[in-house]
This record gives structure tokens, sequence and C-alpha cells, in this order.
């Protein structure tokens, strides 16, 4: 299903079991980028063990599974702030460094696909793929958005590659977790409206920024990175703006992003964890494990922000 306007999609997908399951878009994300990567490496549009100019571009509140993913496939992965200008803005980069090394005669938008691709791998960046957590996915560098009417394409194809090897997306999405490692995600999100809403989300900002987060419950924080102070490059070596942004690194291996939404009165919470697996027997008891955790971490973090908000 897409939103009226067509630029996310989301899905659920049938079990063994025969239920209907409800995926996130980090899964399908993580799903998506893997799939391409694979596709392309079969198709000789990249090294079959990757390339440092080839990436997948994803925002820094997406799922980490996707880092894992590039890293697995050997390609880079850019981090990129909220919203598909920044992925679009990074395309558009890529294009303007080809076309400065091949000179004005040079027609970027009538070069075959395929071509462009090793032109790009040779002389800039070739994009793979590029998605945010919040149902947003980018195939190529035709439309510079999210576009929901390519991600439907792009799951059926995953969706009949996953069935013609016997396997169900679930099953599939397991066979990722046994090798880069289980990943679950959560959000909060603390809506204030009106100007005392605003208020309240600018405290919480400050608040961090001017007295940050030593611990919750018993789960130390170990760094602490403010976007709206600090400088920070993402994987190409360019500088990223500042942003009211937090990212918080637990003593446990979890971590979490805090910033105010762009587009509503509401202040978000991204969390991310994650844990090895060694075996497939043990992978229901480590999904279970980690979801308890980071219940228990959503509940500690809503609760000091909600303070922090004077709420």
């Amino acid at each position: 299903a897409t939103d009226p306007d067509c630029d996310r999609m989301g899905c659920a997908v049938r079990g063994r079991d025969g239920r209907m399951e409800l995926l996130t878009g980090n899964q399908i994300g993580a799903l998506l980028a893997d799939y391409r990567l694979t596709k392309y490496k079969e198709l000789g549009w990249i090294p079959a063990a990757g390339s440092p100019r080839a990436a997948i571009i994803k925002t820094f509140v997406t799922t980490q599974l996707q880092d894992a993913v590039g890293r697995g496939h050997g390609v880079k992965v850019i981090n990129t702030l909220t919203g598909f200008k920044w992925i679009a803005a990074k395309i558009r980069g890529y294009e303007d460094r080809l076309k400065a090394a091949l000179g004005p005669g040079f027609d970027y938008e009538a070069t075959p696909f395929a071509e462009r691709a090793r032109l790009l791998l040779e002389h800039s960046t070739f994009y793979v793929f590029g998605c945010e957590e919040s149902y947003g996915y980018l195939p190529n560098d035709l439309v510079r958005d999210k576009d929901g009417n390519s991600a439907c394409v792009m799951f059926a194809e995953l969706c009949a590659w996953v069935k013609s090897r016997g396997l169900t997306v679930a099953e599939h999405l397991d066979q990722l977790f046994l090798k880069y490692g289980f990943y679950l995600e959560g959000v909060i999100n603390l809506y204030y409206e009106g100007a005392s809403g605003n208020a309240r989300i600018r405290r919480i900002l400050d608040s961090y920024r001017s007295s940050p987060p030593r611990a919750f419950g018993d789960v130390a924080v170990t760094r602490f990175q403010d976007f709206g102070r600090e400088r920070f490059e993402d994987a190409d070596g360019e500088v990223i703006p500042s942003q009211d942004l937090y990212l918080v690194a637990l003593a446990n291996g979890y971590s979490f992003a805090a910033r105010g939404s762009g587009t509503e009165p509401k202040m978000k919470f991204y969390l991310f964890a994650n844990e090895q697996v060694a075996t497939a027997a043990e992978l229901p008891a480590v999904k279970a494990r980690v979801r308890r955790t980071l219940d228990h971490l959503i509940a500690l973090i809503e609760a000091d922000a909600k303070a922090r908000a004077g709420a």
C-alpha cells in the first residue's frame, strides 16, 4: 500500500503459517538494499567484491542493519540528515563530478543506465539505493525523491525472488539477521501542540545540549554527539550541515537519535538495538530478549524527555 501522494510504501507479507505480518520501513529498506546489491553484482554492474565507489545512502535515523549490509557487500554507506533532499543532493554531487570528469560533451541523461554505472564507478560514485525509515525508498537517480511506485515494483520483484528460493519474506529476513546480527528499532513520538508545545520541544532539545543524559536506569551513556555544535563528515568527507540532532550511544551496544520533527509538532526519538546471533535455533530467544530490553529503554527515555519538557 502507498500513501495518498504515493511517495511512501508499506507492506505486509504472508508467513509460513499463512498469517500476515507487517514489515517496518527499516526492514523493507534493508531487504531492498541487500537484494539490489546482490542483483547488481550478478549483472556485473558492480564488482563481486563490492567497490568504495558504489554507495547506498540512508539517514542517520534509519536502521543500522543497512550499514551492516553495505559493509558486508563491500560498498560505501552514506548517512545523511533526515529528508530525501539530502539523499538527492548526494546524487547530484555524484552526477556533477562525472560531468566534470568527462567534459561538456557528455550527456548524462542520454547515457544508458548500465554504461552510466560503469562511468560513475570509474570517475565518481555509483548510487545503488537510498531509503529512510519512514517508508521511503529510491532505486536510482531518475526520480530524486522517495517514490512509492518504484518501491512497489521493487518489492514485488524481491518477493518473486524469495519465493523462487522456497522461502517466505520473513524467512529471508531471518537469513539477514543470522548473517549480520539481529536488529530492532523503536520510535518515541511526543506530541506538543501550540506555542506552549513548541516551548516544551525546545526545552528538551536545549537541555540535551546543556545537560546530556548520563544513564538510563543501569545502562550508561558512553557517547553523546551533538550535530548542532560539533563538526561531522560523511563517508565522502563532506561536512554535514548543523542541525538539532543528537546521537546517543549506550553501554549495552544500543543507541538512539533525538530530534524535533520538521513537519509535525512533536519530539522524536529513534532507538536502535542489535545483538549477534550464533545459530538459527537461538534467534527467537534473541528477538524476545532484545524486544524486552528495547521496551524498557523506551520507557526510561520517554520519562526522561517528559521531565525535561516540564510536561
